[in-house]
């Protein structure tokens, strides 16, 4: 099979690898906003997307980034690209469109507020000084950065006066901040004939620093698992079959929910793509190279051949990570990476790296900050996070690399909280 990768984020070298290892072609074009190193001497890199479209039997996007209304006009065509297009990428990327789709479905929601300008919002944060709120960007051209959780009334005010004075002028919402317990997400594979065969559950570490402390990150790690049977699917999940039908959606689909002490699970979002790190993750649990399965969705096939293990996958970042925007070559480009192995490679997903020779050996080396996504394990949530610190520990990388070693902790208190509402039956803990 030929396959070629659309990558607006650099993460796509550890599927690549993957899929050249099962004997299949690959080809990728990854935009130039990223080092201009990433999967040197390991793929074959292409400078232009569109000149290899026919030539792809499978087309795999891994994000929706600045191509998405361009490659529209392919989806129409009938090209076979898993990723999600432009109609029902709107669903995550505009968050009102979202939200008035979750209500459509019946699903309840945390009430909010939209605003196109940041005095009108002060005006309604300090008339409501008894509440607190997170902030939400809207639409796809808005600044991420604008995604905040304050404390109090005074922590959200400065900030909008902080993002006036920066000249930040999207439409964002304002939703009321409630007490959690947690987060939990809930995915699946949706292909021409509905639904795949079994569910993802997964609890996703957005911030820097273990104890969920410091700025978002893209993602520092995430605890999944497939499962046979999911509440938290029929609950969420299974009501937009019909939405999913009409937008002509095809791949991964899924929905993160904020679960409170008591009371229905609130959806916070939606992930109309392939998501990261968990695609790494996958990527161990399925049982065939991940773009066989991408293929067989697109065919209509509707099994899922995976493992029913836990797995936690931790990334490994190095400086200047999260700040991409601050990033240059000199910054993280050809530090090594030592550590991989004929035993632990195929969970060792590699991300922004290209081939090198540290010290006249053939091997690894960096070719960006986000540098790779180590993956364990097991038959509960501390023997598979066991696993992947073992992996992470294995590697040396100069700079002192960056990773969270409690990726999995926070299911202690969650998870009894979801087995009480019903949800979350077939997870272990310890």
């Amino acid at each position: 099979m030929k396959v070629l990768f659309i990558d607006t984020d650099g993460v796509c070298t550890s599927m690549a690898l993957q899929a050249q290892y099962a004997g299949h072609q690959c080809r990728a074009f990854i935009s130039p906003q990223r080092c201009d190193n990433i999967a040197r001497g390991l793929v074959t890199r292409v400078a232009d997307w569109r000149a290899h479209m026919d030539w792809a039997d499978l087309i795999v996007m891994t994000g929706v980034g600045k191509y998405m209304r361009e490659l529209n006009g392919y989806f129409e065509k009938g090209y076979p690209i898993m990723g999600t297009n432009w109609h029902a990428a709107q669903l995550e990327i505009d968050r009102e469109i979202g939200m008035e789709c979750f209500e459509r479905a019946g699903f309840p929601c945390v009430p909010y507020q939209t605003f196109e300008d940041y005095d009108s919002a002060i005006a309604f944060v300090k008339k409501n000084k008894d509440k607190a709120y997170v902030s939400k960007p809207l639409h796809d051209n808005a600044d991420k950065s604008t995604s905040y959780v304050a404390k109090d009334w005074r922590d959200m005010c400065f900030m909008l006066e902080n993002w006036k004075k920066k000249g930040l002028k999207y439409p964002f919402i304002l939703q009321e901040k409630i007490e959690l317990v947690g987060e939990v997400g809930v995915s699946g594979w949706f292909g021409p004939k509905g639904w795949c065969e079994g569910w993802e559950e997964d609890f996703e570490h957005k911030k820097l620093m273990p104890g969920e402390v410091g700025p978002n990150t893209g993602e520092m790690g995430n605890v999944c698992k497939y499962v046979e049977e999911s509440k938290l699917a029929r609950d969420y999940l299974e009501p937009l079959t019909d939405t999913l039908h009409a937008l002509g959606f095809v791949g991964n689909f899924a929905m993160g929910l904020l679960v409170p002490k008591s009371g229905p699970l609130y959806p916070s979002e939606c992930t109309a793509r392939l998501g990261w790190p968990i695609t790494f993750q996958q990527q161990s649990l399925h049982k065939q190279p991940m773009v066989e399965f991408f293929k067989g969705v697109l065919d209509g096939e509707k099994r899922c051949a995976v493992s029913s293990k836990h797995a936690c996958g931790i990334v490994v970042g190095m400086k200047p990570f999260p700040y991409d925007a601050l990033a240059s070559d000199e910054m993280c480009d050809g530090y090594p990476i030592w550590g991989i192995t004929q035993e632990n490679a195929d969970h060792v997903h590699l991300a922004q790296v290209k081939a090198g020779r540290p010290l006249g050996e053939d091997g690894f080396v960096t070719a960006g900050s986000c540098v790779a996504c180590c993956v364990g394990m097991g038959a509960s949530v501390t023997m598979a996070r066991d696993k992947a610190m073992k992996l992470v520990k294995g590697l040396t990388i100069p700079n002192s690399p960056i990773y969270r070693d409690d990726i999995g902790e926070k299911l202690e208190k969650s998870l009894p909280v979801l087995k009480a509402k019903g949800y979350c039956e077939e997870w272990v803990y310890d």
